[in-house]
């Protein structure tokens, strides 16, 4: 399972194109060192394989370019750009080329659990709950009608990276009846309300003030570090 999880996020984020200049600045704004790949215990031929593997796709007309670049140690040890920026006016990829990535951040987010798992900091199989509490009342609509049942298990941290966690997507009907991506709803004045209505949509926790003061704890937490 981890070696499923990990591979996935990777693949994703090394073919998607990863911006490479965040690795090229470190913490405090300074560049990470360079070093080359056996310095750091990596691969040469593996990383040119991953090279071609992007280049294939730009030649398939996949994907019009990308940047990949993997660091170890702090250092960084590969970097390069194929394809080009822009299909009509033909200008190359640079290994400084900014991407829009949308929801492709799920691939960086998904690449930083794996390390802390590799940390031992959590496993793949604890329930969402163990973190969330309010995950411990979830339901699952047993019809179209919409009437509710209790899971037939716990959702998992690993079914979370996997896609198989059950959530509703932001377009679909009853997150469009919750108002989930009204724009009346400003996350920066109420942190928690687009969230708490998210996981609201399902079912209705005992005590749904409790579960409004959690996301703001984990909002000012996020905004203090």
């Amino acid at each position: 399972m981890a070696a499923r999880i990990a591979a996935a996020a990777f693949a994703a984020a090394l073919i998607v194109g990863l911006s490479a200049a965040p690795l090229r600045q470190g913490y405090g704004g300074q560049p990470l060192p360079r070093a080359s790949a056996e310095a750091v215990g990596l691969a040469p031929a593996k990383l040119g394989e991953a090279g071609a593997l992007l280049g294939r796709y730009v030649a398939d007309r996949k994907i019009a370019g990308a940047v990949a670049a993997v660091a170890r140690h702090g250092k960084l040890a590969w970097l390069e750009a194929v394809g080009v920026q822009d299909l009509e006016s033909r200008a190359r990829m640079a290994d400084r080329s900014i991407f829009r990535i949308y929801s492709m951040t799920k691939s960086v987010t998904a690449v930083a659990a794996m390390m802390l798992h590799e940390d031992g900091r959590f496993s793949l199989d604890d329930p969402v709950s163990q973190y969330l509490p309010e995950f411990a009342d979830v339901v699952v609509r047993a019809d179209v009608a919409g009437a509710t049942r209790r899971p037939s298990r716990a959702i998992t941290v690993a079914d979370l990276m996997l896609h198989t966690s059950g959530l509703e997507h932001r377009t679909s009907e009853i997150y469009r009846r919750a108002r989930v991506r009204s724009r009346d709803i400003t996350l920066w004045i109420d942190p928690s309300r687009e969230m708490i209505t998210i996981l609201m949509t399902q079912s209705s926790p005992a005590n749904p003030d409790r579960l409004r003061q959690r996301f703001k704890d984990i909002i000012d937490q996020a905004v203090l570090q």
